[in-house]
């Protein structure tokens, strides 16, 4: 999104500029012409920032004292993990419809820049997890994203890491996140849980990049190895054919799944809506567009 706003300095007593603005990827860089020719600055975004209206009572800063005569002005908070460091940059889009144009695209860019569940990432520098046990975190490490909170925290699961690790959002300047585009193997693990039952999982990816798909008791599970392991030799099956499908939209997938449907042994069943783990990685199987007919018999339907 690009067009012109009003700009103040970086504090009460600077005067209001017309600036020409385009929002990227990261931020926002404004010129003094549409021509983008003459660049007067930029505005990183960093996770979580925010555009909130100067109507918004819970504005921040001078937005209140800004109101009056700026009716469809806005503030960008930047980087809201930064505390009262941190710097607001104040804007004017002069009308309605600007205004909820620039709100709704910066919203829809920040949300970008939050990790989301399945997104690989990797460790930039060294530091302390914020789980409640603290492990170090070592510069290097590669790992996923298992799940994030409405503050923006994250659960890794990360290389030489047995348990997964929480990192709030003021730490996470210290991961960058990593493609995920190799199209990539896949294997069914068969886990005996007795001399008559077998567990099933689905392995996507390979080295330190696979993690293990299934589906049990407790739900939907995600990791480096299956929940369900207790140290029994596991039979590996490598199914033909790699799936293009990226972790982010597999765990996504998983939890729809994990959603709809209650967990019952004895699996597919129309009445009770309950699944089993082979139901899962055969439904899994057809997601990542994985030839189904390589599959065992399974043991229940």
């Amino acid at each position: 999104m690009q067009g012109w706003l009003l700009k103040r300095g970086p504090t009460i007593a600077y005067a209001w500029h017309r600036r020409f603005f385009v929002l990227d990827r990261n931020g926002i860089a404004f010129f003094a012409d549409d021509a983008q020719q003459h660049k007067k600055g930029y505005v990183k975004l960093e996770p979580g920032a925010q555009a909130i209206a100067f109507s918004n009572p819970e504005a921040p800063g001078d937005c209140i004292k800004h109101h009056p005569e700026k009716p469809f002005g806005f503030v960008i908070d930047a980087d809201p993990t930064a505390g009262k460091k941190r710097t607001l940059h104040y804007f004017d889009a002069l009308d309605q419809e600007t205004l909820d144009s620039w709100l709704g695209a910066i919203a829809d860019m920040a949300l970008g820049l939050l990790f989301q569940p399945g997104d690989l990432v990797k460790v930039n520098q060294s530091f302390m997890s914020d789980s409640k046990t603290k492990v170090s975190i070592d510069e290097g490490q590669l790992g996923m994203v298992l799940r994030s909170d409405d503050e923006g925290d994250v659960l890794l699961d990360l290389q030489g890491h047995a348990a997964p690790q929480w990192v709030f959002a003021a730490n996470q300047d210290m991961l960058s996140r990593e493609p995920d585009i190799e199209r990539k193997k896949v294997s069914l693990e068969i886990i005996p849980l007795n001399t008559v039952i077998m567990h099933w999982a689905l392995r996507v990816g390979s080295g330190v990049r696979s993690y293990c798909y299934e589906f049990e008791a407790d739900g939907v599970c995600v990791g480096k190895q299956s929940a369900l392991n207790k140290g029994a030799t596991t039979q590996i099956h490598k199914l033909r054919g790699r799936t293009s499908k990226t972790h982010r939209q597999m765990i996504t997938w998983a939890k729809r799944f994990g959603e709809i449907h209650m967990y019952s042994a004895i699996g597919d069943s129309p009445i009770l809506r309950g699944k089993n783990c082979q139901d899962f990685v055969f439904e899994l199987c057809k997601f990542l567009e994985i030839d189904t007919g390589q599959l065992p018999m399974r043991q229940a339907k």
